[in-house]
């Protein structure tokens, strides 16, 4: 009955401001300043820490992922609600809705468990000034801000899951200008106690938490300051964290009024007001306070945008990118095996030739054959087209130093390089990541599959992890250009891989590996753990089948994408993640070969050994091959 009546409601009204009809051209104006503000500013603080070498210590880097924050938290919620104003079309579907949902709570939580953050900073920086830089190091600040992003991405998944299962049959106008979580339950024709304690419980321990630690940490600080015996001192130490004290006053006071409650206790059209507030003026209001009462702030815009001598240097620093002595590189490859060239060349030859082979046969197949026109087949079709070209990226390259003997790559050429695998690997975590969300749904919610993973659906997962690998390369390979290269130009890989390519540098590199570290986590931790998620709610759903031939033939439908995932996510982590001494670097590309190069030979192979639709589609296409070849 439940399973009826959420069918019922296939999509939501945002209603928005009902009461102001009439002023929707003044009300979309104000709204877009706020947002074009906002975006403008925060990036505007992403840039001048990055250029401005004296801000490159732990309080602005916190203060760069603050404003990077506020940049997503408004993203999420204004340009919807701009489109609704704009086109008069206020309807969000049930995954848009729930996907707007978690990742506003995901952004909030983060930048909750990020102001304690900076909270902590401050406080070494005044009350243990003598162990700030030996406590706060790169390694801490990093650990810090990864573990603000990944706190702040598990925080609402328990919620989120909650109320994605909840049946809605009745209204479906969402009385809030985006998918907020209290008017989204009154929609609900469940009981919704338990969700209701479950956020209380869940917003409660961010808020409440962090809050309370970053109040401890302040209370240390105003003791300390009270002990330094002059006013000049006095005034000086609190200076460097009035900003974010004014921050962490605003943003703690309009969250807590929202969301540490069971009930509301005003009207809706108050808390929407309040809403406003913390979700679209507050993120205007954080760089302009960091931008007027810092004064470190302040002298790194006047060198941005008003000394001819910062805009000089940096031609300086272009021109002398190309008159460097450097121009070219030297890809290493194996060449420390000598005698096995021979051999290397062959393997490597068959392997690119059987790993294209197969990736192309599996896109011809799913194009081909109607049977394998489903949405399954459709992720497997770009899964095997990134996969072809993130291996011709690498391998055409390599086998012709072996048969040339020649390993020179231009500085073009490399960074080129760089920019297509990364961002064709990249495109690959979301396709596995939808092809197990495809798996969940057809395997927990079968009668909803054809209304949930329709073709709107399955273009926009592809386009959007397209998009998101491309433009993470993209920001990447776009700094690379501006590092000097004056020294050894040798690179001990067998490609042009980002961390030996670094080592050869001459300028710093800090700011890019800061970069790279924050998206390459973005990138791939959120596909790991929701395609984790999905596989632990499959296990559960195939487990509680009665008998063993369903358990068998619904885990049927998912090993081979559940035996591509742990390959894929296998390597890449110990690629990535397990530390390697220095004295196994030959080692290392062992490992980096069965990542970049046996993996895509591999898929095809699973998904045509194990998966009978697309052996019944290769026997067809045989059958019809050799048919018109007699003829």
């Amino acid at each position: 009955m439940v399973s009826d009546n959420r069918t019922l409601v296939t999509e939501f009204i945002i209603l928005g401001f009902p009461n102001a009809r009439g002023v929707e051209l003044l009300l979309f104006a104000t709204f877009f300043l706020m947002y074009a503000l906002t975006f403008t500013e925060n990036a505007a603080i992403v840039l001048v820490i990055g250029m401005d070498y004296r801000l490159h210590t732990p309080m602005y880097f916190f203060v760069s992922n603050l404003s990077f924050l506020d940049i997503g938290y408004t993203t999420v919620t204004v340009p919807k609600m701009l489109a609704n104003i704009a086109i008069q079309s206020q309807t969000i579907s049930i995954t848009g809705c729930f996907t707007q949902l978690y990742i506003f709570f995901f952004l909030g939580s983060a930048e909750c468990f990020l102001l304690t953050t900076m909270a902590y900073d401050r406080y070494l920086a005044i009350c243990n000034p003598l162990h700030y830089t030996i406590i706060m190091d790169r390694r801490a600040c990093l650990w810090l801000a990864l573990g603000c992003w990944l706190g702040g991405f598990l925080a609402p998944a328990l919620p989120t899951a909650f109320i994605f299962r909840l049946p809605f049959c009745g209204s479906n106008i969402i009385n809030h200008f985006f998918c907020d979580s209290p008017p989204l339950l009154e929609l609900s024709c469940q009981d919704i106690f338990e969700i209701e304690v479950i956020n209380f419980v869940v917003g409660t321990t961010v808020l409440v938490s962090s809050f309370i630690l970053t109040m401890i940490s302040y209370i240390f600080i105003v003791a300390t300051i009270l002990h330094i015996p002059t006013a000049e001192g006095r005034s000086k130490a609190f200076s460097t964290c009035a900003s974010h004290l004014t921050i962490v006053s605003i943003f703690y006071g309009t969250t807590m009024f929202m969301y540490i409650r069971t009930k509301t206790i005003q009207t809706f059209d108050f808390n929407k007001i309040v809403s406003v507030f913390y979700s679209v003026v507050t993120p205007v209001l954080n760089p302009v306070i960091y931008s007027l009462r810092n004064n470190d702030i302040k002298q790194g815009m006047r060198k941005v945008l008003l000394k001819q001598k910062d805009i000089s240097s940096i031609h300086e620093k272009s021109r002398a990118w190309h008159e460097t002595a450097v121009v070219e590189f030297i890809i290493l490859g194996f060449q420390s095996i000598p005698e096995v060239q021979f051999l290397l060349f062959l393997m490597f030859l068959v392997t690119y030739i059987t790993s294209v082979s197969g990736n192309l046969l599996i896109m011809v197949l799913v194009v081909a054959d109607h049977h394998l026109h489903s949405p399954m087949f459709f992720f497997l079709g770009n899964l095997s087209f990134s996969e072809t070209g993130y291996t011709s990226t690498i391998l055409p390259r390599m086998l012709a130093s072996f048969l040339t003997s020649t390993y020179v790559i231009s500085l073009n050429g490399c960074f080129l390089q760089y920019f297509f695998f990364p961002g064709l690997a990249g495109a690959e975590c979301c396709p596995l990541t939808a092809m197990s969300y495809d798996r969940y749904i057809a395997i927990c919610k079968p009668l909803h599959y054809t209304t949930i993973m329709h073709g709107r659906c399955c273009l926009q997962f592809a386009g959007g992890s397209w998009l998101n690998g491309l433009l993470a390369s993209a920001v990447v390979t776009s700094l690379m250009p501006q590092l000097t290269f004056c020294g050894p130009n040798e690179i001990d890989h067998f490609f042009c891989n980002f961390t030996p390519v670094l080592k050869l540098s001459c300028s710093d590199t800090h700011w890019l590996e800061l970069v790279t570290f924050i998206l390459a986590p973005l990138l791939t931790l959120p596909p790991f753990l929701l395609t984790l998620i999905s596989y632990v709610c499959i296990s559960y759903t195939v487990f509680r089948i009665p008998s063993s031939t369903g358990r068998q033939k619904a885990f049927s439908t998912c090993s081979s994408h559940l035996t591509v995932v742990t390959l894929f996510y296998g390597t890449l982590i110990v690629v990535y993640l397990v530390p390697k001494p220095n004295t196994l670097g030959d080692l290392h590309k062992v490992v980096f070969v069965c990542y970049t190069v046996v993996t895509p030979l591999v898929n095809p192979l699973i998904y045509s050994l194990r998966n009978n639709n697309v052996k019944k589609a290769f026997r067809t296409a045989v059958n019809k091959y050799s048919f018109f070849d007699k003829t």
